[in-house]
């Protein structure tokens, strides 16, 4: 238990402007979550499998191989944002959602108010320019219209919704925003406030 705390704690260093996209931080994190499988299952040593491929395939990348397990899949279509960039559009649009209830702001006055927080933040668009209030309105109405079934980011925008159901609006702003500097997206690139 001890070694994955360490693990996670040089993991936490995790920096995906690093030359190895923070690959090295997420292979510390899983050494430390194979050997806790480890500890806590002595008696089954078939449970990592899968993590342990995961760590193969990312070594593997730095030395400029791409495993199967690695590799995209085709896709007949654009396959849009990566999930990581959805997932982050997901809290700032449920912090506009709120600032919206009970009337308390209108549509483009709560998204200005969530794109001027990120912004102050640190969070930029990945061309380097400040987030806006219309490109915030657009990732709301991107959770609004479609279903978290098929939209992972639409269920995490749910979900940040219903955590904050019984707080008032900017109480709900507050925490959501709160929440942002957990998230780390490679491309929304987080630059230190000024």
């Amino acid at each position: 238990m001890q070694f994955l705390a360490l693990a996670l704690r040089m993991a936490s260093t995790y920096d995906p402007a690093q030359p190895d996209h923070g690959r090295g931080s997420v292979r510390t994190a899983l050494v430390g979550v194979i050997r806790l499988i480890a500890e806590l299952f002595p008696r089954e040593p078939a449970l990592p499998i899968s993590l342990n491929h995961l760590l193969y395939g990312l070594w593997d990348l730095d030395r400029g191989k791409v495993v199967p397990l690695l590799e995209p899949i085709k896709v007949s279509k654009n396959p849009g944002n990566s999930l990581s960039e959805d997932l982050f559009r997901a809290l700032p649009a449920a912090a506009m959602t709120r600032l919206m209830d009970h009337r308390m702001m209108k549509r483009a006055d709560a998204a200005r108010d969530v794109a001027r927080r990120l912004t102050k933040e640190g969070y930029r668009h990945p061309s380097g320019e400040p987030i806006t209030g219309p490109q915030v309105e657009d990732w709301r109405d991107k959770m609004m219209t479609e279903r978290a079934a098929e939209n992972r980011a639409v269920a995490q925008y749910q979900l940040a919704l219903e955590t904050v159901k019984a707080m008032e609006p900017r109480e709900a702003f507050e925490f959501l925003m709160r929440s942002m500097p957990s998230l780390y997206p490679p491309n929304f690139p987080k630059n230190p406030p000024s």
